[in-house]
């Protein structure tokens, strides 16, 4: 100790004030010895625990046994950077002193570990220490060192490794009172805290960049190891880039390895609640098997709403009644989770797991504490299904909604109760967006002509009528969807609403699925669909001997030349010529034997209006015929003059 006190003693006579300040420290015993060094507390610890006896660990620091103050030099190190409770929440002036007598011996091996335990201390005495006892005769390594413990312990380390500037900022530092210091240590860490988060940041940044490129060129077979090694990676930034990268390849239909799976489970745990969040987030997209039961155990700790939320997702693919009531907490702890917990109570409902009302009463007590503007698809549902009249009277307003979204998915949760039927009606008279889900709910519950009428009455919606039709022709009573086709016009409507129908279907006789066969026939042949129309005409069992019957059997045959079938039904001689028109304005090559046809079996039969009839038919045969002539001869010759007659 004797020579330690006599080199500063020596040091201190050339630095300006320092003696004053050494005087002041001996008869004081350390102004500042008994500042509190930051350590780690237990949560329950209402102020710093007791403070430890200081004599027996300066003793030990200046024993003479070289093993025990090795030992009690690097336990206290140690305890400090780990922030243990049992390392002492002080430094006294006894124990700096010893530090200070052990970090100016160049020859003693734990020389290095006394410089960074006084840096832990915010004692001006410490510092002090530090910038007397820094010797130009140390190696650069302690050198080095004992700077950089002055700018962690003091926040300036623009200095550097400059003792002169060190010197020159502790004459005014040293006359600070004990406020203004620690005002001045304040500053300056905060400053130099900044200073290294964005220099942090900056270096984070290159890194993820460096990884994310190398990931993008790497070829498939190295991605799904390169993934899985950056969400196993200590920083942060690199596992939320791992995620990001995992994220993109969804996106691109890319199929992750299960291994990405299970590290997203795993990650639920993370200390940083960004990556919590965005691993459930992932989670939410992928088929793991133990990804819910993880998002439970992550929920009975979570604190972040976010980070709840995504949970509350993932733990929504199995829904469980323990879900429901953390679902409902966090409903009424945070808006951020509202949405999320009511899809897991939606999903619990969809399920039967809120058959019981110890689930089901609370759950509807929390959606009902959302405000109707603010609630979600799901939390409408659960409102409208699960709950009563009332639920559905308050959310009546809704279907005026500036939120085209909600305001259609209200409709159509109304649309199925039929207290709430006009309400739906109503609506859609105003608002075509909505006249889906007011046809579906006609359908529902007014599936006649009535409803067919009232779904006609509301507002168009361009380009989705011929969808409507066709399934409110499904389920429809069939008599009445024969009176209705029968006041359409449009063949493909009208195909649209029957091609479907069925022998199987409920409620229809034989007489109305023949009538309504009729009407589809003569749809098809409206359009030139000659086959579909013989096909559909030939199911007809009662009335198929009729005459519109057979004229419709008749028509589709000749269209299709089956000339010896036609000749055997029994059709009028006024069938057969509009037939022939009907051949004639398609260009039919079979106009022509369809006449011949005609002349042969009813010759003389014809009455003076057939015969006109059938001259008329005649008279444009001849001139279809007559052209097609000219124009046979005209591409002959070009043929014979070397022309393409294409062209």
């Amino acid at each position: 100790m004797t020579r330690w006190r006599w080199r500063l003693g020596s040091v201190a006579i050339c630095l300006a004030g320092i003696p004053a300040l050494l005087a002041a420290g001996a008869s004081a015993q350390g102004e500042s010895a008994t500042q509190p060094i930051a350590t780690k507390q237990s949560p329950d610890e209402a102020a710093p625990g007791p403070q430890v006896t200081q004599p027996p660990l300066a003793d030990r620091l200046t024993s003479d046994d070289p093993g025990l103050r090795s030992k009690t030099i690097r336990d206290l190190l140690t305890g400090l950077q780990d922030g243990s409770e049992t390392a002492p929440t002080v430094l006294d002036r006894q124990v700096l002193d010893a530090l200070a007598a052990i970090s100016i011996d160049a020859d003693d091996a734990d020389a290095n570990s006394a410089i960074r335990v006084l840096g832990f201390s915010s004692s001006r005495f410490a510092t002090q220490s530090l910038i007397v006892l820094i010797d130009p005769a140390w190696d650069d390594e302690r050198r080095r060192l004992a700077f950089r413990t002055l700018a962690m312990q003091t926040g300036r380390d623009e200095m550097g490794q400059d003792l002169r500037a060190w010197t020159a900022w502790w004459q005014r530092a040293q006359w600070l009172t004990e406020g203004e210091w620690r005002a001045e240590l304040t500053h300056n860490l905060a400053r130099r805290a900044r200073r290294m988060q964005s220099e942090r940041d900056a270096l984070e940044r290159r890194v993820v960049d460096l990884s994310t490129s190398l990931y993008t060129v790497s070829s498939l077979d190295t991605r799904s190891q390169r993934l899985l090694e950056m969400l196993n990676e200590p920083m942060a930034a690199l596992r939320l880039a791992g995620i990001n990268l995992a994220e993109k390849e969804l996106l691109n239909a890319r199929q992750l390895s299960p291994e990405v799976g299970s590290l997203a489970v795993k990650l639920l745990e993370d200390s940083d609640a960004r990556i919590r969040e965005r691993a459930a987030a992932l989670l939410v997209r992928l088929n793991v098997v133990e990804a819910p039961p993880a998002a439970y155990r992550a929920l009975r700790i979570e604190t972040d709403a976010s980070v709840a939320a995504s949970l509350l997702l993932v733990a929504s693919k199995a829904p469980t009644l323990e879900g429901v009531l953390m679902a409902v907490d966090w409903i009424r702890a945070s808006e951020n989770a509202r949405a999320a917990g009511s899809e897991m109570i939606h999903a619990a409902w969809r399920e039967g797991v809120l058959t019981d009302p110890i689930g089901r009463l609370p759950a509807l007590d929390a959606l009902r504490s959302i405000p109707v503007e603010d609630l979600s698809a799901s939390a409408i549902r659960v409102r409208i299904e699960a709950g009563d009249g009332a639920d559905r009277a308050a959310l009546r307003p809704l279907l005026e909604s500036s939120n085209q979204d909600q305001k259609i998915t209200v409709a159509s949760a109304l649309g199925r109760w039929p207290d709430s039927f006009d309400w739906v009606i109503q609506a859609a008279a105003t608002d075509s967006s909505l006249r889906p889900a007011a046809i579906r709910s006609i359908m529902a519950h007014r599936p006649g002509l009535e409803g067919w009428r009232l779904a006609e009455s509301l507002p168009p919606d361009e380009g989705r009528d011929l969808e409507w039709r066709q399934q409110f022709a499904e389920a429809m009573p069939p008599q009445e969807l024969a009176t209705v086709v029968r006041g359409i016009n449009d063949p493909q409507m009208i195909i649209s609403m029957l091609s479907h129908l069925s022998d199987s279907r409920e409620g229809i006789t034989q007489r109305v699925r023949g009538e309504l066969l009729t009407t589809l026939a003569r749809a098809y042949l409206a359009i030139g669909d000659a086959s579909s129309a013989h096909e559909t005409i030939s199911q007809v069992v009662v009335g198929a001997t009729s005459p519109e019957t057979i004229g419709l059997r008749l028509r589709s045959l000749l269209l299709l030349g089956r000339l010896e079938e036609a000749s055997q039904l029994s059709a009028a001689p006024n069938v057969w010529i509009a037939a022939l028109s009907e051949n004639i304005a398609n260009e039919s090559s079979h106009a022509v034997a369809i006449r011949d046809l005609i002349v042969d079996r009813f010759g003389e039969t014809l009455t003076p209006s057939q015969r006109d009839e059938l001259a008329t038919a005649n008279e444009a045969l001849a001139q279809r015929t007559t052209e097609d002539g000219e124009k046979g001869e005209e591409s002959a010759g070009a043929k014979a003059d070397g022309e393409d007659p294409g062209a």
